[in-house]
């Protein structure tokens, strides 16, 4: 029976790096054991570093870079500087000249192409589309945000807040477009790289208050040094006779 080994490390710990590592004593093993390797991360971002990372590593070993997959490799398998030169070459030749079965994807893509090939069985029209209507989510979403005001009054005092906040600055009440804008920031891949904890954090209402004090004082304070450095300026202005035909444009901006 195969051995099933769980690695577990927060953001930063160098998962990569360890995924990386895994993935080199395979090749290692066998030079086209990367036509069978399931490799699958969350983002599309994460995908391209992983294979990046692997092709860098394998041209590092080639060129005799000091790195520590040449120590982790040459100790699992008691070669020598030659040899490994000799099967790196390899592996990396198989690999460019094969790249379309080098895979490392996103989950969701996994999982549409197990979909693909067995869209017959399945019922399924060849020809078929995956389709995210994500606005149709949100509207959903949204509407039933509404139908809880009644019973979440936290959630209703923080709409009527910000109903004013866009009052105050001269823009329309109607918050449900910026709900929206907002909303699409969860179906973005940045969000799915959040940590649990900050979700949770971002749920919670004292700590949202908090963050949002510590906000408009950061903005408050910013305003303060810019009245500070325009007061100066038109004390130099004033004490040099300038006109504002003196700076750029001749007018005011």
């Amino acid at each position: 029976m195969s051995q099933l080994t769980v690695y577990k490390a927060s953001a930063g710990s160098g998962k990569t790096f360890k995924l990386t590592e895994e993935y080199l004593k395979l090749l290692f093993k066998n030079p086209l054991l990367y036509r069978n390797i399931l490799a699958v991360t969350f983002t599309n971002k994460a995908t391209e570093e992983m294979k990046s990372r692997i092709i860098s590593e394998l041209n590092n070993l080639i060129n005799n870079v000091d790195t520590p997959f040449k120590r982790i490799v040459q100790a699992k398998y008691k070669i020598n500087d030659d040899k490994l030169l000799e099967k790196a070459k390899e592996i990396l030749g198989r690999i460019l000249h094969d790249y379309s079965r080098f895979s490392v994807g996103t989950i969701d893509s996994f999982f549409q192409g197990i979909i693909q090939a067995f869209t017959r069985e399945i019922g399924l029209q060849v020809g078929f589309n995956i389709e995210m209507d994500q606005y149709a989510v949100l509207d959903e979403a949204i509407g039933r945000l509404m139908f809880d005001l009644d019973q979440d009054t936290n959630l209703r005092d923080w709409l009527v807040s910000f109903a004013e906040n866009k009052i105050i600055e001269g823009k329309s009440w109607n918050f449900k477009n910026d709900i929206v804008t907002l909303g699409y920031e969860l179906f973005k891949e940045n969000f799915k790289t959040f940590k649990g904890q900050i979700i949770e954090k971002i749920s919670d209402k004292v700590f949202l208050e908090d963050y949002n004090f510590i906000l408009r004082k950061i903005q408050i304070d910013f305003k303060k040094s810019l009245t500070k450095i325009g007061l100066k300026a038109l004390v130099i202005i004033k004490n040099h006779n300038l006109e504002i035909s003196d700076f750029s444009y001749g007018k005011v901006v």
